[in-house]
């Protein structure tokens, strides 16, 4: 039976044949290193566009169905029968160039990223076109007689010739390692291998008696020198363009990337200037805001202040109370969005000093006792015995946290108890562990309320704000200044159950600070009479400094500007300046580093800033200047006291007997309040 010029017998016997096993095994490498190379260039084909695709698909299509047309023709080589053969030149590179069409529109209809359908299609083509290219390089064969093949052997052969090109097709878009592609072009080789033996497992050759080799016929030695010197050559060709493409994709990559990362540098840096603009631009808003806000506010709270020690009647000491805590929590409105800027800029800054945690905890409670009283609440402490006397840490920040809580304590209970408890764990009374605890009685919280309590301008519930008031930044606070002291912050709560807050910090155990041990030493009270310089150009600070400090006792004389500060220190003898930043003529900075510069016990004299720069940096710069210490307006009378006792106290009594020596002294330029506040309406005026 004949199909489409082949001969199917499945009976006749035909001529014993059989195989040269070094010619077998030479097909295989070939069939192997003709796979990897068309996978090899199967990658390139995937990165390539344009122009550069059809070359790739081009060599791709030549190189693997040129190696396995190659491979089929030393197969073919391999083939021994007793009878004399020959190859027809057309017909056998009329078979390889079917192979070599037939993968190139295989590979072309593949696609980038084919689906199942078109891998289908694909590999039908391609393995319809390896059938075909074996059978018509049988034809090629001249022997004498006939060749017929079997219906069964051909029949899988059909069938490992699709399955394989589809598998191999797969594979070419799959497979980008090299260890990858060489195991890929591995089980290639055999399914190539294996559709050529099948297919002459299942071919036949029946004799005739007479049989001429044509004219054109070569020998099969000759043919096979030439075709393994020709793919030879084609596949190191195409290995070596494709290496050399890869290299020249991989420099124009490596290229491409660095100026992409040269143009995201590029774009980083210039948002990172627009960032620093805008930080810079909101630093110096917030600055300016500051000290316009606590400017008046210093006269605001200074005389409410002073108006509650007089004798009121009780209702209008009702309404000036009321009006001085309005006051005072807009004032901590203005301390939280300015710390909170701090920690963003990330200048909140961390002092390493020796305190004294039982007097920050008692300064603080002393704070809310008034409050307790007033709201009929019981007000509770518990200090643990062994919390060391003086630990290193900042005193500043952990009388923050603190007040905070207790102030948050007061603020949301009506009825009960607050109790604060601190306790102490450490080996041997030394680098432990501080606990402090704040409890109350008041509304409490559940616990998706708790969840976001710590988060910023964030409360239990927007009712809170409602009928408590607050920014919820408080407590967002507290977390990013405990987690800076190298501690931690968290709550316990239920509803109407009360709330427990608590805080811990390392406790490395500190010493008595050299101005307590000096101020001992002296035994001279800090709280005795003091001549103290005032230099401050703002006539309604003046007066708010007069009405707490006059009562006390102290005497004041006043200074308007830098240079009358500078004069006046010189000509006279005072305990203290306190000097304010910005003033005319010359500045509170340089008029401290001038008064530093000075000959003899002048250059000497306690320097503390009262100003309303409150920013990040501005305490750091007011010390490197020259001062001693420094408070930011609105004055506190307390943190003012505290502030004179511990610079004044060792120098009070040399001072006051100097001043009681008989000694001429230029008269001070003590500006007058009148004179003050008159030049400022002229001042206005103009």
């Amino acid at each position: 039976m004949r199909i489409f010029g082949l001969c199917f017998d499945s009976t006749s016997p035909g001529v014993p044949h059989g195989h040269d096993l070094g010619l077998v095994a030479l097909s295989f490498v070939i069939a192997l290193f003709a796979s990897y190379c068309a996978l090899d260039m199967a990658e390139r084909l995937r990165a390539a566009t344009g122009r550069g695709r059809l070359l790739w698909l081009g060599m791709s299509g030549l190189t693997l169905g040129g190696g396995i047309w190659s491979m089929h023709f030393v197969a073919m080589t391999a083939f021994k029968a007793p009878l004399e053969q020959g190859y027809d030149p057309g017909a056998t590179f009329l078979s390889g160039a079917v192979a070599v069409v037939a993968v190139t529109a295989g590979l072309a209809a593949l696609g980038r990223r084919p689906g199942w359908a078109r891998l289908i299609a694909s590999g039908a083509v391609v393995g319809v076109g390896v059938v075909s290219m074996h059978y018509i390089g049988m034809g090629a064969l001249q022997v004498p007689g006939e060749i017929v093949y079997r219906p069964g052997f051909f029949g899988i052969s059909v069938l490992i010739a699709l399955t394989a090109a589809t598998v191999a097709l797969w594979l070419s878009t799959k497979v980008t390692q090299a260890w990858r592609r060489a195991a890929a072009a591995a089980v290639m080789a055999i399914a190539i291998c294996g559709m050529h033996y099948t297919a002459m497992a299942g071919t036949a050759i029946i004799a005739t008696p007479v049989f001429q080799v044509e004219e054109a016929a070569v020998s099969k030695q000759l043919l096979a020198a030439i075709v393994t010197v020709c793919v030879a050559s084609l596949l190191l060709l195409g290995l070596m363009m494709a290496f050399l493409d890869r290299r020249a994709a991989s420099r124009v990559a490596a290229l491409a990337e660095a100026e992409r990362l040269r143009q995201l540098n590029t774009e980083l840096e210039a948002a990172r200037a627009a960032a620093e603009a805008a930080s810079e631009a909101k630093t110096r808003f917030l600055a300016t805001m500051s000290h316009e806000i606590r400017t008046p506010m210093n006269g605001v709270l200074g005389m409410l202040e002073a108006a509650m020690r007089e004798k009121l009647d009780p209702k209008v000491h009702d309404q000036i109370a009321t009006a001085r805590t309005s006051a005072q929590n807009l004032l901590q409105i203005l301390n939280d969005v300015l710390d909170l800027s701090k920690i963003e800029a990330g200048e909140m800054p961390i002092e390493r000093i020796s305190f004294s945690p039982r007097r920050e905890i008692d300064n603080v409670l002393s704070m809310f006792e008034p409050a307790a009283v007033e709201n009929g609440l019981a007000f509770n402490r518990e200090i643990d015995p062994g919390l060391p006397q003086w630990l290193m840490g900042d005193p500043t920040r952990f009388r923050q946290i603190l007040t905070n809580l207790v102030g948050n304590a007061f603020k949301f209970t009506a009825s009960g108890s607050v109790s604060v408890s601190a306790h102490y764990s450490g080996i041997g009374g030394r680098n432990g562990t501080v606990r402090v605890m704040v409890r109350d009685t008041g509304i409490g919280m559940d616990d998706k309320a708790r969840a976001k309590l710590f988060a910023r301008f964030s409360q239990a519930d927007a009712s809170i704000t409602r009928r408590y008031g607050g920014t919820g930044l408080g407590l967002a606070i507290c977390r990013e200044l405990a987690t800076a002291m190298g501690g931690r912050i968290g709550v316990e709560s239920k509803p109407e159950q009360g709330s427990t807050f608590w805080f811990e910090l390392p406790a490395e155990d500190g010493i008595e600070p050299d101005w307590l041990r000096a101020q001992k030493k002296a035994d001279v009270a800090p709280s005795g009479r003091l001549r103290i310089l005032v230099a401050e150009d703002h006539p309604v600070n003046q007066k708010v400094l007069i009405a707490l400090m006059e009562p006390i006792g102290h005497e004041l004389h006043f200074v308007s500007d830098g240079v009358q500060a500078i004069s006046a220190v010189e000509a006279s003898t005072f305990d203290a300046l306190l000097m304010d930043i910005h003033m005319p003529v010359m500045d509170g900075m340089a008029a401290a580093r001038q008064i530093r510069s000075l000959p003899g016990e002048v250059s000497r004299i306690p320097i503390i800033a009262l100003t309303a720069n409150a920013m990040a940096g501005d305490r750091e710069r007011c010390i490197e200047a020259g001062m001693n210490d420094y408070i930011s307006k609105p004055v506190q009378i307390g943190d003012l006291m505290e502030a004179l006792a511990n610079h004044c106290g060792g120098s009070l009594a040399e001072r006051s007997q100097a001043r009681a020596e008989p000694k001429a002294e230029a008269p001070v330029p003590d500006a007058s309040l009148d004179d003050l506040l008159a030049s400022s309406h002229t001042k206005s005026a103009a």
